[in-house]
């Protein structure tokens, strides 16, 4: 054994890499699985894991389960009645800090369940408001609104616990608000209305507008170049940006006031995608390209086009749909809606480009909707394929996210997969889709 070594330079360096190697000498090997939860009777569309990657919560259209990951014991359970409105969506699910907690909307209540005594602590029922997100600060846990006042001018963000709000005022309609990650700042679109009377009034972008969570007091706004489609609106994790797509991409520094970021774009942006440590942001035009700016020059440092291919007429169409950064943020895996491919490339310039294709059916030339996620240390992704159409590809594909080579295929499930997820702390990869269940199972990250 290593550690019994004669020759003191063949032992171990340290006592921390001997427990590693005991740790992987004693791991579990990948693809293991360690649960499956049947508790739904319908198909699983989403699904998350707590921050301390003790439970999951998962989601179909009219119910909410909450489960420890390891033992599938289901903690908490709420199903909506059949003739209230549809569950709300994920922006209205939020776990505490420590993992403990969640708390969501449904049925114009907020409700607090406390997982570790395994009971609801809090409800605050019947809003006046329609709840647009749920947030869990550091000061505690608050939910942003629209106060439907007939004109929607209104948005308020209150902290349930402390029992605290503030009002925020606007002069056109405010839609999608969304609050900044440190709790500072809330944001929204603003909507004109474009049409006449006989013909009926459509909603326009016409800008963004950034007030102070503390006050309600507005910090900053602009307008936008409306080309028709919706705006994207999106913080940076530092909350000291705010960037905005439609008819032009644009980023703003809250703090200074100061435009950041200024490109006209001639057809709709897909996606915008903020590096994990805030340095770097990305979007995907509605050509395929995407590109990578960075925020202290503002200016492009790489655009990226591997995902283009030849079609039927000779010429060549660009089919990039959607960027997940690595959270090294030195990376980008990026999907092709077209050609069905996953590439993994260097995020400043564009290079080192792996790609992944060994999912069935993927050399085919129709429209496959990827799931992407990375694992917590950088090293691996894992990939599933989503197809409108009845796809036969019922696996998921871990791959070595320097190399593109696969490291596992998980072939347990019987339907396609809808939902994927790692574990915060790299152990598992839990998975769901079409056969009703959730399967949680060991990650190469294991150690």
């Amino acid at each position: 054994m290593k550690a019994l070594s004669k020759d003191p330079h063949s032992r171990f360096a340290s006592v921390q890499e001997f427990a590693r190697a005991l740790e992987q000498a004693a791991a579990p090997p990948v693809g293991t699985l360690t649960c499956t939860y049947c508790g739904h009777s319908e198909s699983v569309i989403s699904l998350a894991w707590s921050p301390n990657s003790r439970y999951i919560v998962s989601y179909v259209e009219d119910r909410v389960h909450i489960w420890e990951a390891t033992t599938g014991h289901k903690t908490f359970t709420f199903e909506r009645d059949p003739y209230a409105s549809p569950l709300v969506p994920w922006s209205l699910v939020a776990w505490s800090p420590n993992g403990k907690s969640i708390a969501f909307y449904a049925e114009k209540t907020i409700r607090i369940w406390d997982l570790v005594v395994g009971r609801q602590t809090f409800a605050y029922p019947e809003q006046s408001e329609k709840v647009d997100s749920v947030v869990w600060l550091t000061d505690g846990f608050h939910a942003l609104s629209k106060i439907e006042d007939g004109y929607g001018k209104k948005i308020k963000f209150w902290n349930l616990l402390g029992d605290r709000s503030i009002v925020c005022h606007a002069f056109w309609e405010i839609y999608y608000p969304i609050c900044s990650p440190d709790g500072k700042f809330i944001a929204g679109n603003l909507s004109s209305y474009s049409g006449n009377e006989d013909d009926g009034y459509e909603p326009v972008n016409g800008g963004v507008i950034v007030w102070s969570a503390t006050t309600g007091n507005e910090v900053l706004d602009y307008w936008c170049s409306d080309n028709s489609g919706g705006n994207l609106l999106t913080w940076s994790p530092d909350s000291r940006y705010i960037a905005s797509a439609d008819g032009d991409f644009q980023v703003w520094d809250v703090i200074t006031k100061r435009q950041v970021i200024a490109k006209d774009v001639t057809m709709n942006i897909d996606a915008i995608s903020w590096a994990p440590n805030g340095k770097y942001i990305a979007y995907v035009d509605g050509e395929g390209d995407i590109q990578i700016w960075d925020i202290t020059t503002g200016s492009t440092i790489s655009t990226y086009r591997g995902h283009m291919y030849k079609n039927n007429k000779g010429g060549y169409t660009l089919s990039a749909d959607n960027v997940a950064w690595s959270p090294d943020s030195r990376r980008i895996a990026s999907t092709g809606y077209t050609d069905n491919t996953v590439h993994v490339w260097d995020a400043t310039t564009g290079d080192n480009a792996v790609i992944c294709r060994d999912h069935p059916f993927s050399k085919q030339i129709q429209p496959f909707n990827h799931l992407v996620g990375w694992s917590p240390d950088s090293n691996f992704i894992v990939t599933a394929t989503r197809n409108e159409d009845e796809s036969k590809d019922c696996t998921v594909q871990v791959w070595d996210a320097l190399t593109g080579n696969i490291s596992y295929t998980f072939r347990e499930h019987s339907g396609k997969v809808d939902a994927l997820a790692w574990s915060p702390d790299g152990k598992y990869i839990a998975t769901a889709g079409d056969d009703k269940t959730v399967r949680v199972w060991v990650a190469p990250s294991f150690t």
